[in-house]
């Protein structure tokens, strides 16, 4: 059997009612390890086969007359998953006001379950999503009566970390440099324009040197000198000399 997903009998019936101006009120989403018997009308099944735990969703965004949400289950629900198994069946309940909660729509991996893992140390979380689309009708309304959770996927991190973390960690390290650089103790007495150690600006000023002699090419401002020295003291420089009325390295 393949994947199939549908509404089902009670589902329609309670999204009838919408046509009445109600709004249906989903109550719970189900997942289990069960199969439907072949021969049996998916739209006629009213409850899992085989249920193993409460799954969640997203809250559903209607538009164009279709409510989309995505079903999650994971293994770190309801306190963890102590056993794996073979996820096979979903389910969406809602409250009918006449008849009690019901199943409205059922799904079915078919041949094709997907086996989510134990929660443990060593195999982390477990994840699985299944997309739907329940048809409701134009300007009606769909809401959920259970706390929708779902983990953020790498994508969502992703864009997460670069438009809500990484500023705030920029933000917080320029006001530490900015603090550090006020403090007249932390750079012992040193003067601002002396601050940056000048021991690899010259070994770079020589490394370019030493790469025009190997290649036998002009390397540009290798030539043309390293300014913004004030003094060689404890620094050894093996090529070039040292311009002294124009503080620099000339090679």
């Amino acid at each position: 059997m393949d994947y199939g997903f549908c509404v089902t009998d009670a589902g329609r019936y309670l999204i009838a009612r919408l046509l009445t101006g109600e709004t249906m009120h989903t109550t719970k989403v189900m997942v289990g390890k069960g199969r439907i018997p072949d021969g049996v009308r998916m739209a006629s099944v009213t409850d899992l086969y085989e249920v193993v735990a409460q799954a969640t969703s997203n809250t559903p965004a209607c538009r164009d007359g279709l409510a989309y949400m995505t079903i999650e289950y994971n293994n770190t629900l309801n306190g963890g998953l102590e056993h794996g198994f073979w996820l096979n069946e979903f389910g969406i309940y809602a409250l009918d006001p006449a008849a009690g909660e019901v199943m409205i729509c059922y799904g079915t991996l078919g041949d094709y379950p997907q086996y989510v893992s134990a929660l443990t140390e060593s195999r982390g979380i477990d994840v699985r999503r299944f997309p739907v689309a329940i048809a409701i009708g134009e300007d009606r309304g769909m809401v959920v009566d259970y706390h929708t959770d779902l983990w953020l996927t790498a994508e969502d991190l992703d864009e997460y970390f670069n438009l809500v973390l990484k500023p705030l960690i920029i933000a917080e390290i320029e006001d530490r440099l900015d603090a550090h650089d006020k403090d007249p103790d932390a750079h012992d007495g040193t003067p601002a324009d002396l601050r940056c150690d000048i021991r690899p600006r010259v070994c770079m000023a020589e490394l370019l040197e030493e790469l025009a002699v190997v290649t036998g090419e002009d390397i540009g401002y290798a030539h043309e000198g390293i300014e913004a020295f004030r003094t060689l003291d404890n620094i050894s420089v093996t090529n070039g000399n040292w311009n002294d009325r124009l503080c620099r390295i000339e090679f």
